[in-house]
């Protein structure tokens, strides 16, 4: 079969976001390689600024990054304006202040702008709410290398996203002298954690599952073969779980040598996934399934209303278009008649606006891979995470 692109899609956001943070507190130098997104390029020179003494920063629409910034910048004993996108500030900031706040934390915000103000002087206890977003925890442990004193703290409502959790623990008892770990909702951790050095000079970032992930849907509907190089078979990426999604959809695909490679297939079929720990695979994915031999149940959808968009909206609105069969709730979606791609060229043209997120976007490149009229206002949001995401496209 003949390949059609092999190459890198980028290092892991979620990897390089949060070793950036742990490394902002020591003075050796993270390696983080070029082609990075514009959410990682952001955090990185927002955190190189901040060692300067800067004091007014734009981290743009990544929720990730603001968050995990916020809680940087609080450590330092200066006010600090942290600014973002419109979009960016309509997604959930309750839980932040709030954390920010039982930290001892000035703080006060203004139209797209936060200013914070530490040291952290938090009381004897400190309650997380994790409900929407596991972030505001990492956030929290990233950023608490140093500390000269402890207190206790608890993450309440830790389920959606909990493996993005994991690997903030996984990367702080990797990369600093320390023991993190949870007991029951109660972290335990020490406040008085060093960086490894050596650790830290070593690390290599693996490549984004999220990102090969968008490639592979479209590898599924090619007539042709996609390698993309530098992932990890044993990843922390919640993703990576996308080779076993698609081994059961009887896609074909393989992983040697950090290298997984995929194969377009003609009759694949649906598949019963519960994507709460991997919920950004779920608009490419869902819309991989609208073309398959069988339908398709997604569960554990109940936190994609606080992306950058509301993501199961927004799928839904391209369902519609798209004449796929489905039913949905809060947290499901269920693909009852998926579409023959040979009826797509009979359907109305379709105008999607990706609501200002990169993965409503990409989610829109599969159907037209599967032959869909789509036009796509906006192409550029993808620079968020994945900038030649459109080129690896026109290759297919």
């Amino acid at each position: 079969m003949k390949t059609l692109w092999q190459g890198r899609v980028g290092p892991s956001k979620s990897i390089a976001n949060r070793a950036l943070i742990i490394s902002s507190f020591s003075r050796s130098q993270l390696k983080v390689e070029e082609n990075l997104s514009e959410d990682i390029q952001y955090l990185k020179n927002a955190l190189a600024e901040l060692k300067e003494g800067k004091s007014d920063f734009y981290l743009g629409e990544g929720g990730t990054s603001f968050r995990f910034f916020a809680l940087r910048a609080s450590r330092e004993s200066f006010e600090i304006t942290i600014k973002g996108s419109e979009s960016l500030f309509r997604r959930p900031m309750d839980e932040l202040i709030d954390l920010l706040e039982q930290l001892g934390v000035k703080i006060s915000s203004g139209k797209n702008q936060i200013k914070v103000k530490g040291p952290w002087r938090p009381k004897d206890k400190v309650i997380i709410d994790c409900q929407k977003s596991s972030q505001f925890a990492s956030a929290f442990v990233l950023s608490s290398i140093g500390l000269s004193y402890e207190f206790d703290v608890f993450l309440e409502s830790l389920s959606s996203s909990k493996s993005y959790f994991s690997m903030s623990l996984n990367l702080m008892n990797e990369l600093t002298n320390s023991n993190v770990h949870l007991n029951g909702d109660q972290l335990s951790w020490r406040s008085t954690s060093e960086i490894n050095t050596k650790s830290l000079e070593g690390f290599k970032i693996e490549d984004d599952w999220s990102s090969a992930a968008s490639v592979g849907c479209l590898a599924a509907l090619s007539e042709g073969e996609v390698r993309i190089e530098n992932l990890f078979a044993e990843s922390v990426q919640s993703d990576s779980k996308i080779r076993e999604i698609f081994s059961q959809m009887g896609i074909s695909n393989d992983m040697q040598n950090n290298v997984w490679s995929v194969r377009g297939s003609s009759d694949y079929r649906g598949v019963s996934i519960d994507l709460e720990q991997s919920p950004d695979l779920f608009p490419v994915l869902s819309v991989l399934c609208a073309f398959a031999q069988s339908g398709s149940i997604f569960t554990g959808l109940k936190n994609l209303r606080y992306k950058e968009s509301n993501r199961l909206k927004n799928i839904e609105l391209l369902m519609d278009a798209l004449g796929v069969g489905f039913e949905s709730n809060d947290d499901s979606l269920k693909i009852l008649k998926p579409v023959d791609r040979k009826d797509l060229s009979s359907l109305k043209p379709i105008d999607l606006s990706p609501d200002s997120d990169h993965r409503i976007a990409m989610a829109g490149a599969v159907a037209i891979q599967a032959g869909a009229r789509v036009t796509i206002r906006d192409k550029g949001v993808v620079k968020k995470s994945f900038a030649h995401f459109w080129e690896i496209q026109r290759s297919l």
